[in-house]
């Protein structure tokens, strides 16, 4: 039986949560079509990449933004990884909120943060594995990844997936992913990136969302067109492409 796991590469609209939430049900779907079992999306990718707005804006998994998504991971046995501000009583932290196939939520929260980010945000105090047909999945966000003993965990934790939801511009994308496909082979590890594909926060994303096995690049978007780039697993072997998503279901920023 074949497992596909795809970063959604996709714009986010300032602020606009029930907008964005819709989007990402389409985006959804659109993956279940394809045959995706795993979905990760950008950092923030429910608000956009906007610190200023983070603390009026955090979720908690209580949120009605994700009874829908919920739904949708049971209905299509899919998880479902999405990018939010997340409550905490305190400064919000960055946070991926993870939804699984049984429709249960659980979050977990960027540990390392870009400068200027602590003015905003907290940082989270551990990793969070997931477990999903037969792999062990271990989660990142975009600062994360700058740090090697993050994905070292991988080994820890003996994960074979590192997944990972950034922003990341085209300023800092080559040296970026250049670290992450190393870690792929380094650790022996699937690594994939969902970017955002728009501009967000002030910064202009380089998109070209990717995942690499340890051999190298699997797929890869060609640059910001949203897009689905999906990672099968056939034998033991991964095999790559990547799907053009219905743009007239994804809001334009």
């Amino acid at each position: 039986m074949s497992f596909s796991i795809a970063a959604a590469q996709i714009p986010a609209i300032k602020g606009k949560l029930s907008v964005n939430a819709r989007a990402h049900m389409q985006v959804v779907a659109q993956a279940h079509a394809e045959g995706v079992n795993c979905l990760v999306f950008p950092e923030l990718s429910l608000t956009g990449y906007e610190p200023t707005l983070a603390a009026s804006m955090a979720l908690s998994v209580n949120d009605p933004c994700f009874v829908l998504l919920a739904q949708q991971a049971k209905r299509y046995q899919m998880t479902i990884i999405v990018g939010g501000p997340v409550e905490t009583g305190a400064k919000p932290a960055i946070g991926a909120f993870i939804i699984q196939p049984s429709g249960q939520i659980k979050i977990y929260r960027k540990l390392f943060l870009h400068e200027g980010e602590a003015a905003f945000f907290q940082p989270g105090h551990e990793h969070y594995l997931l477990a999903l047909d037969g792999h062990r999945l271990l989660n990142a966000i975009c600062a994360d990844t700058t740090h090697p003993e993050h994905a070292a965990a991988c080994r820890t934790y003996e994960a074979s997936i590192y997944a990972a939801g950034v922003l990341i511009t085209e300023a800092g994308y080559g040296p970026d992913t250049e670290q992450l496909q190393g870690y792929a082979k380094a650790h022996n590890v699937l690594v994939v990136m969902a970017n955002h594909c728009a501009d967000t926060g002030g910064f202009a994303p380089a998109g070209k969302s990717a995942i690499w096995d340890s051999r190298g690049l699997v797929s890869g978007a060609e640059s910001l067109e949203s897009c689905l780039v999906i990672a099968t697993q056939h034998d033991d072997q991964w095999h790559g492409r990547c799907v053009a998503l219905c743009t007239d279901k994804i809001p334009v920023v």
